[in-house]
């Protein structure tokens, strides 16, 4: 049983401009669409709110990086967050990188994203939610969700202080997950949160088998790349920019691992490690941003 209230997709933009006007909290990170892309906004003001994508398959970079950037003592900002967000934003409050009384956590139903030039390249036929049918034709085209997403097995928005379901239900609802989260929702007016008994265990276990089979999948690819130059292949990509280390939301560490020599490969390092790995397969292989332990 849970509280909750049913609500069109049309009219979270009045829950989004409530939860401002009436105090419950001081500014909104939320997705919001700007032409054929999404980009996280900060808004403090409820007319500022306009066009809410947050069921958007796009997702440019992990916001919850962001919040310490952000936070503002003696002030309350609500995260319209996707559940892997959240789940981040859990991992920096353990890690005391973000102070959990100046959050209202709200996490949004998921069904996984596409990469950023597919998106953008796909934003007419996508629209602001994806569907099975939607997913297959972009299928038929070449175009696929990220292999990450596939591999997700917490894609509901069951994490935080109020939840925005829709997948395995009818409509929209909005969802106390916390006494934080149903105070700040019955503080906006027009509001009346209700009990109702729902279920979707059935779903989140057809979320975690779809997850075991991306991760096979994940696995036989990985398994494949035992050949040097398959893996020069992978590789060819990276620059040693470093910015997966600079954008990942839990990357605290005082003294960091690729600013070491191993982690900071030069010229022919990363061959001569894979050469070292196909003579000694079960000793770890470490390439730039990634830790890979392939073994045979």
């Amino acid at each position: 049983m849970v509280k909750c209230i049913e609500t069109g997709d049309e009219a979270l933009k009045d829950l989004f401009k409530g939860l401002l006007s009436s105090g419950a909290v001081d500014g909104l990170i939320l997705p919001q669409r700007a032409g054929k892309s999404v980009i996280y906004t900060l808004v403090t003001d409820p007319g500022k709110v306009k066009d809410p994508a947050i069921f958007a398959p796009s997702f440019g970079f992990n916001a919850a990086n962001i919040l310490r950037k952000w936070l503002i003592e003696d002030k309350v900002l609500g995260l319209v967050f996707k559940p892997c967000e959240a789940r981040a934003t859990i991992e920096l409050i353990k890690l005391e990188q973000i102070n959990p009384d100046a959050i209202l956590l709200i996490s949004v139903d998921c069904p996984g994203t596409f990469k950023n030039e597919d998106y953008t390249a796909n934003t007419d036929e996508i629209g602001d939610k994806l569907t099975d049918e939607i997913k297959s034709k972009l299928s038929e085209k070449g175009v696929e969700v990220r292999a990450a997403c596939t591999m997700c097995e917490t894609k509901l928005g069951e994490i935080g202080d109020i939840g925005i379901w829709h997948m395995g239900l009818g409509s929209t609802t909005v969802v106390a997950l916390s006494e934080k989260g149903e105070a700040a929702l019955s503080k906006v007016e027009g509001i009346t949160l209700g009990d109702k008994d729902i279920d979707r265990s059935s779903l989140q276990s057809e979320i975690k088998s779809a997850a075991e089979s991306g991760r096979e999948a994940l696995k036989k690819e990985l398994e494949s790349l035992n050949d040097p130059l398959k893996l020069l292949d992978v590789l060819n990509d990276c620059i040693v920019c470093k910015n997966c280390r600079d954008i990942c939301p839990v990357c605290y560490c005082k003294e960091c691992f690729f600013e070491q020599p191993l982690g900071n490969p030069r010229g022919g390092d990363l061959l001569n490690l894979s050469l070292i790995h196909i003579s000694e397969p079960t000793r770890p292989l470490y390439i730039s941003s990634a830790v890979f332990c392939l073994k045979k």
